[in-house]
């Protein structure tokens, strides 16, 4: 793993007025700051600074000769401050929302004395923070690229993180049921609608997250589907003999 390197923040004065003293740490990848255009990635909700390598959730497309170069660029991560991943803990993180993550983000590169970014790329609340970043410092970066993400929140959006949050507090396994939840936010009733056809056989293609595992321990009713169900034969596996129903599953 690339080494992690923090950042001290004394004083941040939050958005309502809470006085945080930040510990912002991050990664470095490629080239040294100062030799190479810096792409700098923001990760999702339950990521972290790890981006390329054996475990990097950006590893398909972050690394030597990948779409995101690190022959020819510096790339920056940051963790969202709090995360937990480097042992920082903020209590109170509710005090402190996307636009102060940005200045506190914005705080970190004038630290490292970068005043320009190649590009900023980000999916999920890491693309969100990008459309904070436009408006806060629009000529931060030649390229900014939200993935997966809007400018705003919808009812709907704000609701699911409702639910989110219930998980979290009371769940005996919270990240691991948050993750189920929040890969079956993420599509459409259509885009789970899938069937396989009888003697053929079929791969599930996708990144770290997008919900493959989750999907497959479905089928032994290892976990069950919060919504609609699954099929074999057209009849409902939830009425299947569970003995019997994994007996004839190879996984």
């Amino acid at each position: 793993m690339s080494e992690l390197f923090k950042l001290d923040i004394k004083n941040f004065l939050s958005f309502n007025e809470t006085i945080f003293n930040i510990e912002l740490s991050y990664q470095l990848y490629g080239k040294p700051i100062g030799e190479a255009p810096i792409v700098m990635v923001n990760h999702a909700l339950t990521g972290n600074s790890s981006i390329c390598g054996k475990d990097g959730w950006w590893d398909p497309i972050v690394g030597k000769n990948k779409l995101i170069n690190t022959e020819k660029f510096t790339v920056l991560a940051f963790n969202f401050p709090g995360n937990g991943f480097d042992e920082f803990i903020i209590k109170n993180r509710e005090d402190l929302i996307l636009s102060d993550i940005a200045k506190i983000f914005k705080i970190g590169l004038d630290k490292l004395k970068i005043e320009k970014l190649h590009a900023v790329i980000g999916g999920a609340i890491g693309g969100c923070l990008i459309w904070e970043l436009v408006v806060l410092y629009p000529s931060l970066s030649d390229n900014y690229i939200p993935i997966a993400s809007d400018w705003k929140s919808t009812n709907w959006l704000i609701s699911m993180t409702r639910v989110q949050k219930q998980i979290l507090n009371n769940s005996s396994k919270p990240l691991h049921d948050a993750r189920i939840h929040a890969m079956l936010s993420y599509r459409s009733p259509k885009s789970i609608n899938l069937k396989f056809d009888g003697g053929k056989m079929t791969s599930l293609v996708g990144h770290s997250g997008s919900g493959k595992s989750t999907l497959l321990n479905m089928i032994p009713r290892i976990y069950a589907p919060t919504n609609g169900g699954i099929h074999l034969d057209d009849q409902d596996i939830s009425k299947f003999n569970l003995e019997s129903l994994r007996n004839q599953i190879s996984i």
